[in-house]
């Protein structure tokens, strides 16, 4: 039963991964220059599909819309200028290594509860009554030697006074 709710929630993330996909893909053909469009989708290909390739390539064509309405605007003097403080920009602010294991992070932070929900609730219970046992165990013993120290203590003096008023 748990496998089987584990494969349809799969099945269904599945399938509204590729809905959503395909009204990305409608949205960017539809709005070919948009940036807030390209801008939706670079995230989701980043950040859903974990796809930095993809992602990459919707920034860059995001650039490319950008240049060409500078260039438009100023004309090309400083176009050169521009590209490479985007770069400056760009390489200040990511690096692969930082953008892969943040993607890692991610895809384990999403798949674990899913993947273990159930089994980790349960080993929370477990703990939580191994713990609660191991204190009353604590207790019992603690209070079975104090007990027993005073019967013996009051047992050994009882012997002694024996033996003194014998004496």
């Amino acid at each position: 039963p748990v496998l089987d709710s584990a494969l349809d929630a799969l099945a269904s993330h599945d399938h509204a991964l590729v809905a959503a996909q395909e009204e990305y893909e409608g949205l960017v053909e539809r709005y070919p220059r948009s940036i807030p469009v390209l801008q939706a989708y670079a995230s989701f290909c980043d950040t859903v599909q974990n796809d930095a390739k993809a992602a990459d390539r919707m920034r860059a064509r995001i650039e490319g819309i950008q240049n060409d309405d500078f260039e438009r605007e100023h004309g090309s003097q400083n176009r050169h200028d521009t590209e490479l403080e985007k770069k400056v920009a760009r390489s200040a602010t990511t690096s692969d290594s930082d953008n892969s294991r943040d993607k890692t992070v991610r895809l384990y932070l999403t798949w674990v509860p899913n993947i273990l929900g159930t089994e980790l609730a349960d080993l929370q219970k477990l703990r939580i009554y191994i713990v609660t046992l191991m204190l009353v165990l604590l207790c019992v013993s603690a209070t079975a030697y104090g007990v027993s120290q005073l019967w013996l203590f009051t047992r050994q003096a009882q012997e002694e006074v024996h033996l003194v008023e014998a004496a």
